[in-house]
């Protein structure tokens, strides 16, 4: 196994580790304030700002650019408490599902597979990948239906026209 796989994997155990910690807890254990000013809720918070915050950066790390430009994220208790500030009136189901969201697959586990790179994404490269998933699925025998890459190559299109003509208006 790469070293890349055996991180992700490591990640990936991780992850389910803390959502086993936490599964259970009432809203009021989530929000008993336990470490400084934050509870549980805060905690986890903090966790998906980081993430989001970050993916991008790590996108950038692997084409040979600077992760974030200089100065950013200096002020790491500032970010903390922006990230927490932010989601201030957020439920905890959804607090937990943003979190699934970001980091796992959350209800969808093993119902659906990820397509995604950390970084550059754009239309061609979807489209490729697509065609290949579809492909994949044909020579393995997957039941599928047929026709999904050119789905997606249609609304790309008409998005991508779209976009143009915004562009065009303004």
């Amino acid at each position: 196994m790469s070293d890349k796989a055996t991180l992700l994997r490591e990640a990936d155990e991780a992850f389910a580790e803390l959502r086993r910690a936490v599964e259970g807890l009432t809203d009021e254990e989530m929000r008993r304030v336990w470490l400084g000013t934050w509870g549980v809720r805060e905690i986890l918070i903090h966790i998906s700002g980081w993430h989001e915050a970050m993916t991008p950066a790590l996108g950038r790390i692997a084409k040979g650019e600077a992760p974030y430009p200089v100065g950013t994220y200096d002020d790491f208790d500032a970010w903390n408490a922006r990230f927490v500030q932010e989601r201030a009136g957020v439920k905890m189901p959804d607090v937990l599902a943003e979190l699934d969201a970001l980091i796992g697959l959350g209800a969808v586990k093993g119902k659906v597979f990820r397509i995604g790179h950390l970084g550059d994404f754009n239309d061609l490269t979807l489209a490729g990948t697509l065609a290949g998933v579809e492909m994949g699925f044909t020579l393995a025998g997957v039941p599928h239906k047929a026709g999904g890459m050119m789905a997606a190559l249609e609304y790309l299109a008409t998005a991508a026209s779209q976009a143009k003509g915004e562009r065009r208006a303004a």
